[in-house]
């Protein structure tokens, strides 16, 4: 991993965060944790990420707007989007709403804590 290891999580779900976040550190990453797409979006302002993991559906601003405002920023940090759907979006039509405007990648939930860390090293392996 010769590249910037720092991963922002932007996820409500603070166990899901959490989940990901211990995941990502015993694979060598380094993680900081937002609970929405503004706290989000401030903090991918303020400091240097390698690499997001967004989930979709947010209170607030919303994980999509998320990534479009951090698109704008910057181009080339890869987002890697996650969702469930919600109400009558079902999770592909998030995820393809999601890499329509900009997701690297995109996982569908449930998932699986291994489907986080190898597309973090996909991502990362692209840039």
């Amino acid at each position: 991993m010769a590249r910037n290891e720092k991963i922002l999580i932007i996820e409500d779900d603070g166990l899901v965060a959490d989940l990901i976040a211990v995941t990502l550190k015993h694979a060598g990453y380094v993680t900081m944790i937002a609970e929405n797409a503004e706290d989000g979006l401030k903090d991918f302002q303020t400091f240097n990420f390698g690499v997001v993991v967004t989930d979709i559906f947010m209170e607030g601003m919303g994980g999509i707007d998320g990534i479009t405002r951090m698109r704008e920023l910057n181009a080339d940090i890869p987002i890697i989007a996650m969702s469930a759907g919600y109400k009558n979006l079902n999770p592909a039509m998030a995820l393809a709403a999601a890499k329509k405007i900009g997701a690297s990648l995109v996982l569908a939930k449930p998932l699986s804590l291994d489907d986080v860390v190898d597309a973090v090293k996909i991502v990362l392996e692209k840039d």
